[in-house]
């Protein structure tokens, strides 16, 4: 005897209609905010600094920060985009840190595969070797990378220099200026007097802190003969938030982060630049932000 099957229950159909929605619904919305993360700007900037020598006068900067190479985003992608970020034909180039981090398992797990993390940069780093940038490749590192001796050597291999506390100088014409690379944010305290007092206010500075909780630092530090030491900040670190939802964001900003999230801003005098960088945390995700890097122009002068 044939037996008689139930059909299924209108809500049952219901239950499992929203269920399938509210899936779609999800899929379609990581899927848009990973296609966010793929997205690169050339964010393009002048900047005015009464203190850049004539022979400086357009010269331009190309600044690259937190690539973070993992998961999804492998080194040789970061290698490819390099390639095509070369046609911009920069005079400087200048990498802001956070090269190489984790991926979401090795976040989930609580370890870093370092050898793997090391490898990864030691990659991207030697392709850069023929990075067109004639007055000087510099660098700086991020919380997420090696101890300063290990990395300066993974950079060796591109002929990057790190700036770790040093100072990099460009010259031309008889005349130079001066690229000051800060150490991460945790490597000793916050005091770069030492470093502001070698410059006289009246020398054109670039100083390079990967996260923006430096800035106030540099803002309080003086130079040799007082006042204000360097002209322009360049920063990142914080990836915008990376996912912003209303007053909300997918990353924990500390305080000064919070007050430098990203963008441009002016004080005393000085420029400062909080890039929402190029790759990730953890996920390949964005909501509000932009993947970025900044093709900067300086000139002689003050603004129009």
């Amino acid at each position: 005897m044939k037996k008689k099957t139930k059909p299924l229950r209108p809500r049952r159909r219901l239950v499992g209609g929203i269920f399938l929605l509210i899936a779609l619904l999800l899929a379609g919305f990581f899927g848009y905010c990973f296609a966010l993360s793929r997205v690169l700007r050339v964010e393009r900037a002048t900047v005015y600094l009464p203190d850049l020598p004539q022979s400086f006068d357009g010269m331009t900067v190309l600044f690259v920060s937190d690539l973070e190479i993992s998961g999804l985003s492998s080194a040789g992608e970061a290698a490819s985009l390099m390639r095509r970020l070369a046609l911009l034909k920069p005079d400087v180039l200048i990498l802001g840190g956070d090269y190489a981090s984790g991926s979401l398992m090795d976040a989930l797990n609580g370890a870093r595969d370092e050898a793997a993390l090391s490898a990864a940069r030691q990659r991207f780093f030697s392709a850069l070797a023929d990075f067109p940038a004639p007055m000087g490749k510099f660098a700086v590192a991020g919380e997420q990378d090696a101890g300063a001796a290990h990395l300066e050597k993974e950079m060796a291999a591109g002929e990057i220099t790190l700036l770790n506390n040093t100072v990099g100088r460009v010259s031309l014409g008889g005349e130079s200026i001066s690229i000051a690379g800060l150490a991460p944010q945790g490597e000793g305290i916050l005091d770069y007097s030492g470093l502001s007092r070698s410059f006289q206010k009246g020398d054109c500075v670039l100083a390079v802190a990967h996260n923006p909780a430096a800035i106030s630092a540099v803002m309080t530090a003086e130079a040799g003969d007082s006042g204000v030491w360097c002209d322009l900040i360049l920063s990142g670190h914080t990836h915008g938030g990376q996912m912003i939802l209303g007053k909300h964001s997918m990353l924990t900003l500390s305080p000064q982060e919070t007050r430098y999230p990203a963008g441009w801003s002016k004080e005393s005098g000085v420029f400062i630049l909080v890039s929402q960088g190029v790759g990730c945390e953890i996920v390949d995700l964005r909501l509000g932000t932009e993947a970025q890097v900044h093709l900067i122009t300086l000139r002689r002068g003050l603004a129009l």
